[in-house]
């Protein structure tokens, strides 16, 4: 996972819960820690810690709606977010928590975490995704 992180990622610390990536240095990182529960900032404390520490946190339907994409289809558990003139759609590959993105109708990569769906993200719009 190391090699994938950018800063924003989100990311977990055994202690810490959910991070988000402020800094990436030589071996560690930065890290900002947040309670996401209801949209509430409860910490926002910085720390510094060694990339073997994080890990990464599974896509989930939580993050999806985090992230501003909305439910189409319950029967095919799909979701799509229209932006920037497109509409990025993800759909469930199976219960373990797998994700198909799809964009322009065709699919372009498995996403398993938040992180790596982040990055894809990215690199297609050249924006981060935000939570909403």
């Amino acid at each position: 996972m190391k090699n994938e992180l950018r800063i924003g990622n989100w990311v977990y610390e055994e202690v810490l819960g959910r991070c988000k990536i402020e800094t990436i240095g030589e071996g560690c990182t930065g890290v900002t820690a947040k309670h996401l529960d209801n949209k509430l900032v409860i910490s926002d404390r910085y720390y510094k810690m060694h990339l073997s520490n994080l890990q990464p946190i599974p896509l989930t339907e939580e993050w999806l709606q985090k992230f501003g994409f909305k439910e189409v289809s319950i029967k095919y558990e799909l979701w799509n977010l229209r932006s920037h003139g497109f509409t990025f759609q993800i759909a469930r590959k199976s219960k373990k928590h797998k994700y198909v993105f799809r964009f322009m109708g065709m699919t372009v990569i498995n996403c398993e975490h938040v992180h790596q769906f982040q990055n894809l993200y990215w690199c297609l719009t050249g924006d981060e995704l935000t939570i909403k």
